[in-house]
């Protein structure tokens, strides 16, 4: 039986600043999605159409992008999903950690 690592031994896989959880409502064609990308390498893939660059654009305005850098819309609005008022994009980032040696 193998025991689940705690909280502080999963972050301390993560170098500082990744992106540990991604929070989506009412953008583009997404709801309501969450997803916790791992502390290594992460590939988005799946059909077209699916939401893989809308994924991409949420982390990008997110994390301060401006909406002309995207290339596909000069308005943050535009990224609010058909018939809703507002979107909300929700990135958690890991905190600094000292005693990681992947830093």
């Amino acid at each position: 039986l193998v025991a689940r690592p705690t909280e502080i031994e999963r972050l301390r896989q993560y170098k500082t600043g990744s992106i540990l959880r991604v929070k989506l409502k009412n953008f583009l064609t997404y709801a309501a999605v969450e997803f916790r990308p791992g502390p290594r390498l992460n590939v988005v893939i799946g059909p077209n159409g699916t939401g893989k660059s809308t994924i991409l654009c949420a982390i990008c305005l997110g994390l301060g992008g401006q909406p002309p850098l995207l290339g596909r819309a000069d308005d943050a609005r535009t990224f609010i999903k058909n018939d809703e008022e507002i979107a909300e994009i929700e990135i958690e980032l890991s905190p600094p950690n000292n005693t990681s040696t992947n830093n």
